[in-house]
């Protein structure tokens, strides 16, 4: 069965293009859920600046979808954020837990986005 008879994600977003370092930083995800199911994102903020030239961190949470749930959301980002200025973007795993042992995955990556003082 494909992935969009579930879920079909269009895109995960940084609320802001231009983030402050230590600020609250926020992703917006558009999708459509047609079936409700247990969902597991695993976000990786991946950035890059002069003095790392490749780091990055990683966020789990699971949630129980129900379809009736808005198209667009915000979700915290809750693991480590840049600390530099850095040049940004996010790649989400999308897992959902459908019967038995089933599983349906999408990969959605975000534009670059940046963390600035």
């Amino acid at each position: 069965m494909p992935m969009n008879n579930w879920i079909e994600y269009q895109s995960v977003e940084p609320l802001k293009k231009i983030n402050k370092i230590g600020d609250l930083f926020r992703m917006v995800s558009t999708r459509d859920f047609t079936r409700d199911s247990d969902v597991e994102w695993f976000d990786i903020l991946i950035c890059n600046n002069e003095w790392i030239p490749w780091r990055y961190s990683a966020m789990k949470s699971e949630w129980k979808i129900n379809k009736s749930l808005m198209k667009t959301t915000s979700r915290r980002y809750i693991a480590d954020t840049p600390v530099d200025p850095s040049e940004c973007y996010m790649v989400s795993h999308i897992t959902l837990k459908l019967i038995l042992w089933l599983q349906k995955e999408q990969v959605v990556t975000s534009t670059w986005f940046s963390f600035v003082h």
